[in-house]
């Protein structure tokens, strides 16, 4: 709402500019502070864990993490990398939480393979998930590019991935069961 009273030049700085000027009573802004850390750290912590997990999941080896001793003790070396590497990104980037967002907003490039999956229409065979692997990768250099070119600042450009996304896995669901096997790919 800041962003249309403020002029241009400040549009970066609203919550700044909120807080400086003193618009609202302290309790409002305190309540606003909040909010807005309470926001931020629930999706940085649950990305953390979920960067974490998929780290040792599947890339490393399963001799490291077999017993629950070591998964914690890599867990946390993991972690702290991940904070340190994120934190020198958020020096070198002026509206971190702006970034956050649009940088988890990459997951909704998964979306449609995860509901696919759920509901099993896609057929397991090594033809789908090379369709699939090339759908990810596709879609997420579509993503990056539109991430570096500030087109992701209006919310319906950040739909175009997902709907790309949806529909190579429709098409790459439909070759694999025409031009490599017989059997229905989607059922």
């Amino acid at each position: 709402g800041l962003k249309d009273v403020v002029s241009a030049d400040e549009k970066d700085d609203v919550i700044f500019i909120l807080f400086n000027r003193e618009l609202l009573d302290t309790w409002l802004l305190s309540y606003i502070g909040v909010v807005v850390m309470a926001i931020t750290m629930s999706t940085l912590d649950t990305q953390t864990y979920l960067f974490t997990s998929t780290v040792l999941k599947n890339f490393v080896p399963k001799d490291y993490t077999k017993d629950r001793a070591q998964y914690i003790k890599l867990s946390r070396i993991v972690i702290i990398l991940a904070m340190v590497v994120m934190g020198l990104i958020a020096m070198t980037i002026s509206d971190i939480i702006q970034f956050l967002f649009q940088a988890m907003s990459l997951m909704y490039i998964l979306g449609p393979i995860f509901v696919f999956t759920a509901f099993g229409w896609f057929k397991s065979n090594k033809s789908t998930d090379l369709y699939i692997t090339a759908n990810i990768i596709v879609c997420s250099l579509i993503y990056i590019y539109m991430f570096q070119s500030g087109l992701l600042e209006d919310m319906m450009m950040t739909i175009v991935p997902p709907v790309i996304s949806l529909v190579g896995c429709i098409i790459g669901s439909f070759l694999s069961y025409k031009v490599f096997d017989n059997e229905p790919a989607i059922h």
